[in-house]
């Protein structure tokens, strides 16, 4: 499998329409909280399911020291600790 942005990303919008019931339209640039009402709780479980399946781990700090707010921002910053593990 050939890690790209775009296969990240539509990894984490799959993952995303099941986990929040296939009820909203999602995309790269949906708002975690504003778009898609995404908990504290559910946010955990979005970097379990990026860490166990592209083996990286996601350091929580990540999340308080840069403004991740979109599909796409956490999309990036995943991008950058892969590019690091190799």
């Amino acid at each position: 499998m050939t890690l790209t942005y775009e296969s990240v990303v539509q990894h984490l919008i799959e993952y995303l329409h099941i986990k929040l019931g296939g009820a909203k339209e999602i995309t790269e640039h949906s708002h975690f909280t504003q778009d898609l009402n995404i908990e504290s709780l559910q946010v955990f479980e979005i970097l379990e399911e990026l860490e166990l399946t592209y083996h990286v781990v996601i350091p929580l700090e990540l999340l308080y020291k840069r403004q991740i707010q979109t599909v796409s921002d956490l999309v990036h910053e995943v991008m950058q600790l892969l590019r690091q593990k190799t």
